[in-house]
């Protein structure tokens, strides 16, 4: 019968040791986003979505893979309200999605608990940072997952929309016929919905004369121009928009969105406005929304 050398046995029972120690493999805090599935670790390896529009954030991405070799892949999705505050929490406004791909197909899964917390939220670099946590199942309970020490890291979020900039010009009388530059689209609170980036919205207004032709209603919005003939009744500050050309164009969801608000409170029947030197704001009676213009040159 053979014995170990006590030199071969300490080798291992080094090697048992070492085995035994190894940590597992863990994400290096530099991916977009990780995250723990029950007990296994998960990355992203491809392109992450973020969208933050009228305060509602969302963050997809379908490369979800494993941090060790494996060939099961999540499509994950995080979205909810949010006011940006980097100390704002998700209780239970927040929403998550996760679906796993397998050669049987897809099972989605919704959360019934989950937690996110920003620790940065930074619309001007347009990075945003933070943790977060739940529980979900499949809608028939057959299916379900713990999500833990979830991280997105400094995130690029697509902002679409921007406060634009406009050279103002104060007019030498107040007049409601000249050349407008749109701000936005304000809600009663005075938050504002701004036009996509990069466009600069505008609106001149004429005199009607007595060619029928004249286009006295001329401007763009966020993916249209437009002419048409507009009747103003300066004494009760109300107009009413007749026949209007536009060459609409729906250019993305979000475009859309905002072009339908435009609309809707542009081509409202004897719709009212208020004016001065330095402010045009459109008013629907319907809508507690309101276009607020400045003059430009």
């Amino acid at each position: 019968m053979k014995q170990f050398t006590p030199l071969l046995f300490t080798f291992l029972l080094l090697l048992n040791c070492s085995e035994k120690e190894t940590p597992d493999i863990i994400p290096s805090g530099n991916e977009k986003i990780s995250l723990k599935i029950d007990d296994d670790y998960y990355v992203v390896k491809g392109a992450v979505t973020v969208i933050y529009y009228q305060q509602y954030l969302t963050i997809e991405t379908d490369s979800l893979v494993p941090l060790e070799d494996g060939e099961s892949r999540f499509y994950f999705k995080l979205y909810g309200n949010t006011d940006g505050s980097d100390k704002f929490e998700f209780l239970k406004d927040i929403y998550f999605q996760l679906r796993e791909y397998s050669n049987t197909g897809s099972t989605s899964l919704l959360p019934d608990n989950g937690h996110v917390k920003f620790t940065e939220f930074d619309t001007l670099s347009r990075n945003i940072s933070g943790t977060f946590s739940a529980s979900l199942e499949a809608p028939d309970g057959s299916i379900s997952y713990t999500l833990s020490e979830g991280k997105f890291n400094s995130l690029d979020i697509m902002q679409l929309y921007c406060e634009p900039y406009h050279s103002t010009y104060k007019h030498d009388t107040t007049s409601i016929y000249n050349r407008w530059g749109l701000v936005g689209i304000s809600d009663e609170e005075g938050n504002f919905d701004y036009p996509p980036c990069n466009s600069k919205p505008q609106i001149n207004i004429y005199p009607k004369t007595e060619d029928p032709d004249f286009e006295n209603f001329r401007g763009t919005d966020s993916s249209n121009s437009f002419i048409g003939q507009a009747s103003f009744d300066e004494e009760n500050q109300t107009f009413t928009i007749g026949d209007v050309v536009s060459t609409l164009s729906f250019t993305s969801l979000w475009n859309s969105d905002y072009d339908r608000k435009f609309w809707n409170i542009l081509l409202e029947e004897n719709a009212r406005y208020q004016f001065s030197s330095t402010e045009l704001i459109i008013i629907n009676d319907d809508s507690d929304l309101k276009m607020v213009f400045v003059p430009v040159e």
